[in-house]
């Protein structure tokens, strides 16, 4: 029987990933079962449990994909300005253009479902500590030119701060979807802005 190639199983992974993601939009996560994705997924059991162990896994998988194009935007900027982002800058990168309307949906209930759910509480704080770390990195540059002491706990509260940010206003996308979202962002990015002078 001949081997699956890696991007063969990444395909599969992904195919997966989508179906998963299609359940927890349509039905929300905790209505979702395993059953129900592998169904969606149009797959065996051990087809789906091969690539991921839990529905806790399935949902920090779909969400760190939600997450990569954020990450990535901050890192080309970070890349392209030298002396730097200031936390309005990191915060507008990371809000780009408004949320999709889904995956500010799942975002919000990963961490709706959080508390009650140790496996997916873990994920979650993980997934915020890996996002703190990318953030404090874009921010060290910042703090380093404006504070002579410790500049490093000065990245990591304005990293608290933007994500705080970035937090309320994906749920706003999510509560208040009729708002102009765009005015929303210009707020915040103004209020971080104060920050930053």
């Amino acid at each position: 029987m001949p081997r699956i190639t890696e991007a063969a199983r990444q395909l599969r992974r992904d195919d997966i990933a989508a179906a998963a993601r299609r359940c927890f939009v349509r039905d929300g996560y905790a209505a979702t079962s395993m059953a129900d994705i592998i169904a969606e997924a149009g797959s065996s059991a051990g087809g789906v449990y091969s690539h991921f162990e839990s529905k806790a896994e399935l949902l920090r998988f779909v969400a760190t994909t939600v997450l990569k194009d954020r990450l990535g935007g901050l890192r080309r900027a970070l890349q392209a300005r030298e002396g730097g982002l200031t936390p309005a800058l990191v915060a507008e990168v990371l809000m780009g253009e408004a949320p999709d309307p889904q995956d500010a949906s799942l975002l919000v209930q990963m961490w709706s479902q959080a508390p009650s759910d140790p496996e997916l509480l873990e994920v979650t704080a993980l997934t915020v500590r890996a996002l703190r770390k990318t953030v404090r990195k874009a921010l060290l540059p910042w703090a380093e030119a404006r504070f002579a002491d410790d500049p490093k706990e000065h990245a990591g509260d304005a990293a608290d701060a933007v994500i705080a940010a970035i937090h309320g206003y994906v749920v706003r996308c999510v509560l208040t979807p009729q708002e102009d979202l765009g005015e929303v962002q210009r707020r915040i990015v103004a209020g971080l802005g104060v920050m930053s002078v």
